[in-house]
């Protein structure tokens, strides 16, 4: 009968300090030997020598277990990766770890060993600091925080019908400020939309301010994601996820304190902002490797901007003129942008329709849309003529 695996506990990750799984250095070997002969059990130490028969024995086991998950899917879904922190270059203790292409017993997904900086006791006793981690505390903490899922333990945290405080705003504020850091050192994106979403949708009583931050700290985030990710595949992953959820977002009328911003001018410029380098990164990722296309499941590029535009063009329709004229400008520059007729048509389309719709334009609005429409003839788009109020 087949087991099912989905119920037995999950390793996410080991982290693998100082660890002799190659042996320990030989006058380690000689202590040992050295402490044997004055009745101190040194049994432990010789176990680890190189060549023991125990360390011969659990690299065949490895081996063995190595062979079965190439051969099994089911059993490569058991597999968690293994960090080993341990044995490289100045290391005194252990012995190091070479090219791991180089053992017969190194699992398929296991990631290449970390070198230490500096000697083994060295490295215990001194940290670093946050920003610039030495071995291996500091490291070791940040590699595993990266690989746990992003999300606030305290459910109150998003509660609805709950008068805002001093307390939840700045606990909100330092959730913000750690969406940052656990981007900077885990690169894993996908992990965080979970609570992007309850920082967009969710009708707790908000401080402005805060939403200002998110909005901002969002956006350097999508920037970073499209700057040479070393996972780029996780990172189209996330900016199309981050583009469907803020595809539901859509002009508020009038102020409210449970919505983003409470609505304000300042908050919507800044969300519109980062749809647009939401819309803009995700383009960049899939034309440096057009594989990654298939995260659009069947879409083409040409889809995916039109989807984001239509977004941004909603906004058109806001009581607040500054965000109108945000939405006008971020139209107006994939206007002149495009590669493609498909979303450079309708880019075009949008805008014209609006100044159409227009009571009267001011001169700058006249000379806006002339520009544009010269633009598009320029390009080979659809040439238009366009009916505006004297």
């Amino acid at each position: 009968k087949k087991r099912d695996l989905s119920s037995y506990p999950k390793t996410v990750s080991v982290m693998a300090f100082a660890t002799p799984i190659v042996g320990l250095r030989w006058y380690i070997g000689f202590l040992g030997k050295v402490a044997d002969f004055f009745g101190v059990d040194g049994k432990d130490v010789a176990d680890l020598d190189p060549k023991s028969p125990v360390l011969n024995k659990l690299h065949e086991d490895l081996t063995a277990l190595k062979q079965q998950m190439e051969s099994n899917d089911e059993a490569k879904s058991l597999l968690f990766p293994v960090q080993f922190y341990a044995g490289t270059r100045s290391d005194g203790v252990v012995e190091p770890l070479q090219a791991t292409s180089s053992y017969s017993w190194y699992l398929p997904g296991w990631p290449k060993p970390v070198h230490d900086e500096s000697f083994h006791i060295y490295n215990i006793s001194n940290g670093g600091t946050f920003y610039e981690p030495r071995y291996p505390s500091h490291v070791v903490a940040l590699t595993a925080f990266g690989q746990l899922p992003y999300s606030p333990r305290d459910e109150t945290l998003f509660q609805e019908d709950v008068v805002a405080n001093v307390t939840d705003d700045c606990r909100r504020d330092k959730l913000i400020s750690g969406l940052n850091t656990y981007i900077r050192n885990s690169g894993n994106y996908p992990a965080i939309l979970g609570v992007v979403r309850q920082m967009l949708f969710s009708a707790h009583q908000r401080d402005r301010m805060v939403d200002n931050k998110f909005l901002l700290t969002m956006t350097e985030i999508v920037q970073l994601a499209s700057r040479n990710p070393t996972d780029k595949q996780a990172a189209v992953s996330f900016l199309e996820g981050l583009a469907k959820i803020l595809q539901s977002m859509h002009p508020v009328v009038g102020s409210d304190v449970t919505k983003l911003g409470h609505n304000r001018a300042d908050s919507v410029e800044l969300l519109l902002t980062m749809m647009n380098e939401t819309r803009k990164s995700t383009v960049n990722l899939i034309k440096q490797d057009p594989q990654l296309q298939a995260s659009l499941m069947g879409r083409t590029l040409s889809d995916f901007n039109i989807e984001m535009l239509a977004t941004i063009a909603s906004f058109l329709n806001s009581q607040h003129t500054p965000v109108v004229r945000k939405a006008q400008s971020l139209l107006a520059e994939a206007i002149r942008e495009a590669e493609d007729n498909g979303y450079f048509d309708f880019a075009i389309n949008e805008v014209v329709k609006y100044y159409e719709h227009r009571p009267a334009l001011s001169d700058g609005e006249k000379i806006e849309i002339a520009d544009l429409l010269v633009h598009g003839v320029e390009k080979g788009g659809t040439t238009r003529s366009i009916s505006i109020a004297a």
